[in-house]
This record gives structure tokens, C-alpha cells and sequence, in this order.
């Protein structure tokens, strides 16, 4: 499963799974995901999934403020497991549960 945990530091507050091929994010009450923050535009940014894969791309709505992944601004990017996607206050982890993280002795 794919999430975006919303962080707070490095603490998760909240999650989102992205079970829908398409995953919107704004302001607005029809968003899939509703961020109550100024910063944010009504219908501010979709993460697509790609189908039947795990690719995800996120494509910024012509958002006021922008989209940022990893602390660099995006109109459309591609998506993966540890990226910090940015939209207003908000900080989101993708966190893809396929992904295996190498231990020490691995690398």
C-alpha cells in the first residue's frame, strides 16, 4: 500500500492511502484530502497513479502558492517512497510499504 503520512518533524500525525488512481489535495470540502490552511488553494494539487504499477506523478493545480517535493517547486514530478511533498504548512511522507529500507549490514 501507498500512503502519504502527514508529518509533523518526523512524526506522523496522520495518513492517507492512496487507494483511488487519482488523489486529490486542497482547501476545498471535495478534495480527497482537505487541508484547512490558507497557504492552500482550493483544488491545489492530484497525485496520479499509474496503472497497476507504483508510480505515482503529482501534478501542482496552477496552485497560488506551488507545490513543492524535497524542498523544490514542481508543475508535474514523479512520486517515490521517502519523498517530502510540500503544499502550504502541510508536509506529506510518501511511504510505500514495498520498499525495503537496507540495513547497515545490507549496504
Amino acid at each position: 500500500m501507498i500512503k502519504l503520512l502527514l508529518t509533523i518533524g518526523d512524526v506522523a500525525t496522520n495518513e492517507f492511502e492512496l487507494t483511488k488512481t487519482q488523489v486529490t489535495i486542497g482547501r476545498s470540502a471535495d478534495n480527497d484530502i482537505v487541508l484547512d490552511d490558507p497557504l492552500v488553494s482550493g483544488h491545489h494539487a492530484l497525485v496520479v497513479a499509474g496503472d497497476g504499477s507504483r508510480a505515482l506523478l503529482l501534478q501542482d493545480l496552477n496552485s497560488t502558492n506551488g507545490t513543492r517535493i524535497n524542498g523544490n517547486d514542481i508543475r508535474n514530478s514523479p512520486l517515490k517512497h521517502g519523498d517530502a511533498l510540500q503544499i502550504g504548512r502541510s508536509i506529506f511522507r510518501v511511504y510505500d510499504d514495498e520498499v525495503r529500507t537496507p540495513t547497515v549490514s545490507q549496504i
